[in-house]
């Protein structure tokens, strides 16, 4: 099972992949900081399934690209910008270039 502190510390290292595909799939500043949460909500969702068999950077990425061309199509339907919604409990703090965004987490795993 993965740690919360392992996430984070991954997350850290390889921000530049989410904050690169939020700065290419959406074109306003609020967009960008929705995308990169929404990104880091999907790679927790997603943790406990990564298996390692690649770089943490590469499935980072993976799941970055999807949710990124996911919340195009979303908007493209009409749906608007896509929005996690659900219950969380958790706040982890990321520092985006100068720019603070909050993200929050629940579930087990931590």
């Amino acid at each position: 099972m993965h740690s919360k502190t392992k996430f984070v510390r991954d997350i850290r290292a390889n921000e530049g992949i989410i904050y690169k595909a939020s700065r290419l799939y959406a074109n306003t500043v609020k967009d960008q900081k929705d995308l990169f949460q929404e990104i880091v909500y999907q790679l927790w969702k997603s943790y406990g399934s990564f298996k390692e068999n690649a770089k943490v950077s590469t499935w980072m990425y993976h799941v970055a690209l999807n949710t990124a061309i996911n919340s195009l199509k979303k908007e493209k339907s009409g749906g608007g910008y896509y929005t996690n919604g659900g219950s969380l409990d958790r706040w982890v703090k990321f520092e985006i270039k100068s720019d603070t965004t909050f993200v929050k987490f629940s579930g087990t795993g931590y």
